[in-house]
C-alpha cells in the first residue's frame, strides 16, 4: 500500500474489486438507478471568474466514468485561483454503516501534478448546493464536508482513500480548505446518522491554478471493521484490603448488548469516590471486576427490540458497572447523545457528577424556586467544581465556594464569588445568619450540618453525600423550618442527560480534566482519587488522550432562568426525538423490574 499524503492508494484495474466488510457505492456511470445520477459542471461564478470546465460521461461495456476536464484560473478581482467542479445530486445510497470508514474515489487523471483536488459531499444539509457554496461559513450552510486528495500517476484506475475523519464540514469558500479539522472539533466531522442522508457528492479543483483533467469511475464509503472477540480491561482480581496490587489490566470477552441495550467502544471513563468505596462496604461482587460507571464513546452494536440509537452514535451517560474496558454495555434509557463541544476524555467525566448536583439542585427547588445565595462546599472537586457552575446557570447572585489556596483563582474562573480557604478561613464569616438559600456539601465531612443551619433561611435545604454530615437533633431542634438530606443519583435517565447536554452547549458547563490515565494505570488513577485535592476530575480512557485545560465561565450569567427553558425544551425534544420510547421503557420496566444502575449507586456513599 502506497501512503499519499492523508490518502492511500491501491492500483486497481478497471474491472477489478475489493471485499471490505461494509462497502456502500455512492455514485457509479453505469446506469444503476440507484448510483447513477447526472454528472454537472460549475465554475467560479462571482467577481469575474475565468475558470472553465466541462463535465462528460463515457460509457463503456467494461468500464463508465464521469470527467471533470477545465482549468482554473485567477479571478481578477481577487487575485486568487477560483474552482472548477462536477458534482452529482440526488438522494444517494445509506452510508450509515461505513461511519467509521473511508471514502473511497476510483480515479485517474492526466494531470496528477495539480495540487488543488478536493472532494465532498453533503449530508443532512437544509440546502446541499448552498452548503456546498458556502462551506458552513453562513448560517444553515453546514453540512457539505470537504477534504483534499492526490491521484498518483498512471494510466489504469486507482483507489483513492480518504478517512471519513479527515473531512470537515467547516471549510473556507475562498479557498475550500478546511477552517476547523474533525480533530479539533468533533461537531464538523460526518456521522452515521448523517450518513445515513447524503445529497450532494462533488470533486473539485480549486484554490491553486492550472489545467485539470479526472476522470471517476465510481465513489463509495467503505469500512474494514470488525467487533473483537476480547477486550483489554482495567479488573480488581481479589477483595484483600484493595490496594493497587488488587488491579490487573485484563483479557475479557467483549459483553454482548441485551433486550435494550447498545455496546460501546469507551473512549473516555472516570474514577469517582463511589468506584473504591463500594469495596469498603460490600462484598457482593464477582472477581475479576471491572468497575466504571462514567463514559462516553461510540455505538457499535445494538441488542435486539426497538432502540433509540444507531451504530456510530456517539453518546454518553453511564452504566451499572464495567466502563473501565475497551467495550461496556448499558440500558439506553441511560445514555444520550454527547455533546459535540466536548472531547469524549472530557464527556467520559461529566454524567455521575454533573447528575449529582442536577438532582441536588432540584432537591433545593430549582428551577422553580430562586436560589439567590449558595454555598457550595468542596468548590475544586470533581462535584464542586461543575456544581459552581450549575449555580451560575440558575442565577445564583453569590456563589460562596471553599477550597485550599492554591486552587482559589480555579473556582473564581468557575463563577464563584466568594472563595473562601478553608484551612484559615471559616466560610460563616462570609454570609449572614439566615441569608443562605441553598448549602450544597460536596466534601461530606462529619458535623458540616451543625455548621451550616444557622446560615440558612427558613425553609431552605442542606443537602450532603453522606449521613455522617447531616445535623444533629440538637441542631434542628433549634432550626426545625431548616430541611436537610443525604442522598445518592438515582436519576440516569435520558432527559436528565439533554438537559446537561444543552448546558454544556450553551458553554456554562464545562468539566476540567487533572489527568487522564490509561487501563493500564487504573490503580494509579484511584491512588490519586483516594488521596484528595483533586482540581476537577480524573479520566480514564482505553487510550490516552490529551485535552485542553479549563476554559473560564462564559457568558451564561446574563441568562439567569435558562435552566428552567432549558429543562423544559429538552423534555419536548426528547419525546420527539424518542419516537416511542415510553413504549419501550414500559417493556424493559417489565423485563427489569428493578434499574441495576440505580441500585448500585444506592450501595455505597
Amino acid at each position: 500500500m502506497q501512503l499519499v499524503g492523508v490518502t492511500s492508494a491501491i492500483l486497481l484495474a478497471c474491472g477489478a474489486t475489493q471485499a471490505p466488510v461494509v462497502s456502500v457505492d455512492l455514485l457509479t456511470f453505469d446506469g444503476d438507478k440507484n448510483t447513477a445520477f447526472g454528472w454537472t459542471a460549475l465554475v467560479d461564478p462571482v467577481m469575474g471568474g475565468e475558470s472553465y470546465a466541462n463535465a462528460s460521461v463515457v460509457q463503456d461495456v467494461d468500464c463508465s466514468y464521469g470527467i471533470l476536464d477545465g482549468e482554473v484560473k485567477i479571478v481578477p478581482k481577487l487575485q486568487a485561483p477560483g474552482f472548477i467542479t462536477a458534482y452529482a445530486e440526488g438522494r444517494f445510497p445509506d452510508a450509515s454503516a461505513a461511519w467509521d470508514g473511508e471514502l473511497v474515489l476510483s480515479v485517474r487523471s492526466s494531470t496528477p501534478d495539480y495540487n488543488g483536488f478536493k472532494v465532498s459531499f453533503a449530508a443532512g444539509a437544509i440546502f446541499p448546493m448552498f452548503s456546498c457554496a458556502a462551506g458552513g461559513s453562513l448560517p444553515a450552510s453546514r453540512g457539505c464536508f470537504k477534504a483534499n486528495f492526490v491521484v498518483p500517476e498512471g494510466d489504469d484506475f486507482v483507489d483513492v482513500r480518504v478517512p471519513l475523519n479527515k473531512f470537515s464540514d467547516l471549510w473556507s469558500s475562498y479557498t475550500g480548505e478546511q477552517e476547523k479539522t474533525c480533530a479539533e472539533d468533533r461537531s464538523v466531522c460526518p456521522t452515521a446518522r448523517l450518513l445515513k442522508h447524503i445529497q450532494r457528492v462533488e470533486v473539485w479543483g480549486e484554490g491553486c491554478a492550472g489545467m485539470v483533467h479526472l476522470e471517476v469511475r465510481s465513489v463509495r464509503m467503505e469500512t474494514l471493521r470488525t467487533l473483537p472477540l476480547s477486550m483489554r480491561a482495567a479488573a480488581v482480581v481479589h477483595q484483600a484490603a484493595f490496594s493497587t496490587d488488587d488491579f490487573e489490566e485484563v483479557l475479557r470477552p467483549v459483553p454482548v448488548p441485551k433486550n435494550g441495550e447498545v455496546l460501546i467502544r469507551v473512549e473516555g471513563a472516570s474514577v469517582n469516590p463511589i468506584d473504591w468505596k463500594q469495596f469498603h462496604v460490600s462484598t457482593a461482587y464477582s472477581f475479576p471486576y471491572i468497575p466504571g460507571r462514567d463514559l462516553a464513546g461510540t455505538v457499535v452494536a445494538i441488542g435486539p427490540g426497538p432502540q433509540l440509537f444507531n451504530v456510530g452514535d456517539k453518546v454518553w451517560g453511564m452504566a451499572p458497572e464495567g466502563s473501565f474496558a475497551e467495550y461496556v454495555t448499558t440500558s439506553i434509557n441511560h445514555i444520550s447523545f454527547a455533546p459535540a463541544t466536548l472531547s469524549m476524555v472530557e464527556a467520559g467525566v461529566v454524567p455521575l457528577a454533573a447528575l449529582t448536583n442536577l438532582q441536588a439542585f432540584r432537591i433545593a427547588g430549582a428551577p422553580l424556586r430562586r436560589l439567590d445565595t449558595v454555598v457550595v462546599l468542596g468548590g475544586s472537586g470533581g462535584t464542586g467544581h461543575m456544581a459552581i457552575q450549575m449555580a451560575k446557570i440558575l442565577g445564583a447572585k453569590k456563589i460562596v465556594t471553599t477550597c485550599s489556596a492554591k486552587n482559589k483563582d480555579f473556582c473564581k474562573a468557575q463563577g464563584a464569588d466568594i472563595v473562601v480557604d478553608y484551612h484559615s478561613e471559616d466560610w460563616r464569616d462570609v454570609v449572614a445568619p439566615g441569608s443562605v438559600d441553598f448549602v450544597y456539601d460536596t466534601v461530606a465531612s462529619p458535623g458540616t450540618g451543625d455548621l451550616a443551619l444557622d446560615s440558612l433561611k427558613d425553609g431552605c435545604w442542606f443537602v450532603t453525600l453522606l449521613t455522617s454530615a447531616l445535623a444533629s437533633e440538637a441542631a434542628i431542634a433549634k432550626r426545625p423550618l431548616v430541611h436537610q438530606t443525604f442522598f445518592f443519583l438515582n436519576e440516569t435517565s435520558t432527559v436528565h442527560l439533554e438537559a446537561l447536554h444543552a448546558l454544556v452547549d450553551m458553554g456554562g458547563l464545562r468539566p476540567t480534566v487533572q489527568e487522564t490515565f490509561e487501563l493500564a494505570d487504573v490503580a494509579l488513577a484511584f491512588n490519586t482519587s483516594r488521596a484528595g485535592h483533586i482540581v476537577g476530575k480524573i479520566s480514564v480512557a482505553p487510550k490516552q488522550t490529551l485535552v485542553s485545560g479549563h476554559v473560564p465561565f462564559g457568558l451564561l450569567a446574563l441568562v439567569p432562568l435558562v435552566f428552567a427553558a432549558v429543562f423544559a425544551f429538552y423534555c419536548v425534544v426528547s419525546a420527539l426525538r424518542r419516537r416511542g420510547a415510553n413504549k419501550l421503557a414500559e417493556k424493559l420496566a417489565a423485563e427489569h423490574s428493578q434499574d441495576p444502575l440505580s441500585m448500585s449507586l444506592h450501595t455505597v456513599a
